[in-house]
């Protein structure tokens, strides 16, 4: 299974949860983000690069972490969408956050594969429970987890 990991928004944590993922999983990360001790099977991909090389285009085990570039979308995320089974959409609780995170999320649906926002770097139970419920508001019953 291949994995993409999206925001349309930086600082929500996508390298690391991507680098982590990719170290419990044992599968390849690869990634434009600047990753520091990378994994011995981090492919980290010129910033500059409009496409994912044939060479790193994985039939699976494989976890790609993709987003922005200052204010634009990586091009290469189109291809990793097209080359992944799941979504993951890393989440803050702020709300210019959860406003970037409901456009991510709008954008990658039309793919119709599965999506999971992952709700990470709260302290108080009450910011993931007005985050969640914003989201739920906004998506519907969208599968959201914390950690």
């Amino acid at each position: 299974m291949n994995i993409l990991i999206t925001s349309y928004k930086g600082g929500v944590g996508k390298s690391s949860f991507g680098y982590n993922m990719a170290v419990y999983l044992d599968y390849k990360l690869v990634t434009s983000d600047i990753i520091s001790n990378p994994h011995p099977d981090t492919i980290q991909l010129d910033t500059k690069q409009k496409r994912i090389p044939k060479e790193f285009r994985f039939d699976d085990e494989a976890i790609f972490v993709f987003g922005t570039m200052s204010t634009q979308i990586d091009p290469k995320l189109v291809d990793a969408e097209k080359l992944s089974d799941l979504t993951i959409i890393p989440c803050n609780t702020d709300h210019r956050n959860l406003e970037a995170k409901v456009n991510t999320h709008t954008l990658m649906s039309l793919s119709g594969k599965p999506i999971v926002i992952i709700i990470n770097n709260f302290s108080k139970q009450k910011k993931f429970n007005e985050a969640l419920k914003f989201l739920r508001e906004r998506l519907g019953r969208v599968p959201v987890r914390f950690r």
